[in-house]
Formats: structure tokens, C-alpha cells, sequence
């Protein structure tokens, strides 16, 4: 939102342009900033290699914030969460190593990275 009412160009995967009910908030948004010829949604997906190729021709600067988390339980923590988070970071990188008008690359985590309730410590 800070990018597009300051003006920039943005370009944002998601999983699937099909699935409007978990992207649409995107274009109303940019719709109610006057900034829907400023906003482009792109396919992308973390655990495919080169599916951020598309959505990187002629950016400058790439934010990847997107990493998954589940609330409760998590069976296999390791495939899970950390191999696509890991994964994901690299094929958004090889990416951006294949765009060369990329020159800046920011990543992100969240609060989500540090959330728990300590179930796992000792003592």
C-alpha cells in the first residue's frame, strides 16, 4: 500500500490469478488508492524454480515477504515450513540473479517468525 501511494509500480505474485477470492482485496485497494494501472498481478509460486521470472522483467527492486505459516499444530515442521520458506527464498533469488535490471532485493520475515508458546522448552 506505502509503494503504490507513493507512487511506484508494483508487481505482485500470487499462487493463482484463478483464485480471485484471495487476491481481490489487492485491486481494491489500488482501485480505492486511484493506482489500479499501477498495480500487476503475476503467477508466481515459491516451490517452482523460475516462477518469478516473469513477474521480475524490468523491476528495480524485489520485497519478497512471503513465507509460509500455520497457526497450531504443525506435523512435519521441516517440510512444512522451513524447506518451503528456504526454497522459496532461493528461487526468488535465482531469479532476481537472471533479471538484470534488478538492483535491490529485500527479505523479509514477521512476527510469525518468533511466535509460540515455548511447548518445545525445557525446564
Amino acid at each position: 500500500v506505502a509503494l503504490l501511494k507513493r507512487g511506484h509500480t508494483v508487481v505482485a505474485t500470487v499462487r493463482s490469478l484463478a483464485d480471485t477470492r484471495k487476491h481481490a482485496f489487492l485491486t481494491r485497494i489500488a482501485a480505492d488508492l486511484g493506482a489500479s494501472s499501477r498495480l500487476s498481478l503475476v503467477e508466481g509460486d515459491n516451490l517452482i524454480p523460475g516462477s518469478y521470472d516473469r513477474a521480475l522483467e524490468g523491476c528495480t527492486s524485489v520485497i519478497h515477504a512471503a513465507s509460509p505459516f500455520i497457526m497450531g499444530q504443525v506435523p512435519d515442521p521441516q517440510g512444512e515450513l522451513i524447506d518451503p520458506a528456504v526454497k522459496g527464498t532461493e528461487n526468488i533469488l535465482h531469479s532476481v540473479a537472471r533479471t538484470p535490471s534488478v538492483r535491490r532485493v529485500v527479505v523479509t520475515s514477521s512476527v510469525a517468525a518468533i511466535y509460540g508458546n515455548n511447548s518445545d522448552k525445557e525446564g
